[in-house]
């Protein structure tokens, strides 16, 4: 009669998947940790707001909104951006470069106007662009202190020729428009 030791057996087995295991595991946590040369590329954008008044500044965007009556009626956003006497608000954010097309349900609708509130005082300005193109019946005319206006902007440019920082510079000229 033979005896065959079985428990010796699967003990053996069970050792061997063990170690198979313990190898696996280490092979996907030395994968897992490898620095990936496929990841996303692209730039940090930066908006940046410098109050050069002696007052806080908050910027508010709003929209056009039709009511029921039929009539437009602008919104501004609850909370705004504010921006203490003297000093400089920055906000960033990353823009990959090789990342698939957003569409349109994750980015940022232009604001059709900006509500600046310098101290006790309002200055509204219209995004020009955009409400001669969608909505006619806003003229605008040459208001070199719109807010929306390119050149109030100082625009840094990086090598690939993306804007990588904006910075509106809040000043005399913006308190002298607002009322």
């Amino acid at each position: 009669m033979v005896i065959v030791n079985v428990f010796d057996s699967t003990t053996k087995q069970n050792n061997m998947r063990k170690i198979g295991l313990l190898i696996l595991s280490a092979v996907l946590l030395i994968q897992a940790c490898k620095k990936d040369n496929g990841g996303e590329e692209g730039y940090d954008f930066t908006t940046v707001y410098k109050n050069t008044l002696n007052v806080q500044v908050e910027i508010l965007n709003g929209g056009q909104y039709k009511t029921q009556a039929g009539k437009d009626t602008t919104v501004f956003s609850e909370h705004g951006i504010i921006v203490k006497a003297g000093e400089t608000y920055e906000s960033s954010y990353f823009v990959c470069t090789n990342c698939s097309t957003v569409y349109n349900t994750s980015v940022a609708e232009l604001p059709l106007f900006t509500k600046m509130i310098i101290g006790d005082k309002v200055k509204i300005d219209t995004n020009c662009i955009y409400a001669e193109r969608f909505t006619p019946m806003y003229v605008c005319g040459n208001d070199p202190v719109n807010f929306f206006v390119d050149s109030q902007w100082i625009i840094t440019k990086n090598n690939d020729g993306n804007i990588i920082r904006r910075e509106y510079v809040i000043d005399e000229a913006d308190l002298a428009e607002a009322k």
